[in-house]
């Protein structure tokens, strides 16, 4: 990895990675970091129309009955996912058709994490890729996993 420091200032970093094989970028990612200081902090409240964790499957369920038992499924298995539906005909979420590619899932860890907050970022920006590429094929009626498609998840932002 060759990472370049673009900026540093009293509160706010930033830096360019590339990832190198043989000398040759294969992937570039920009990256910017604040000092944690105190600001607003909200939540929204759950939502009403969604089950409640314990009345959904497990992701691996879920996706094992559309695809079959497979090593990769397991990938995740630090998280306890549970999936609620998807926007799919009979995927249980109401129509929206300015909306068409929808997925709600319950993500937790399945053990307990430590105060540092770096451990719960990481953990984070982990889950943010993990139904990305599953709802981007939502309104293509393709499953994600169709060896239709060569899929790959490289440009996604967090804030």
């Amino acid at each position: 990895y060759a990472v370049e420091p673009l900026r540093d200032g009293r509160s706010f970093s930033s830096r360019r990675v590339t990832a190198l094989q043989d000398g040759r970028a294969i992937f570039t990612m920009s990256s910017s970091f604040h000092e944690l200081e105190p600001g607003f902090d909200h939540s929204d409240p759950e939502p009403l129309d969604v089950p409640s964790p314990q009345e959904c499957p497990s992701f691996i369920e879920t996706i094992e009955e559309r695809y079959g038992d497979a090593a990769i499924w397991h990938e995740w298995d630090a998280l306890d996912v549970r999936y609620v539906g998807d926007s799919t005909p009979g995927g249980g979420m109401p129509d929206d058709p300015t909306r068409r590619a929808r997925m709600r899932v319950w993500v937790k860890t399945t053990a307990a994490l430590p105060d540092e907050i770096s451990i719960h970022q990481a953990i984070l920006a982990y889950l943010s890729d993990l139904t990305l590429l599953s709802v981007a094929t939502l309104p293509h009626g393709v499953a994600f996993m169709s060896n239709q498609l060569q899929i790959a998840s490289i440009d996604h932002v967090m804030w």
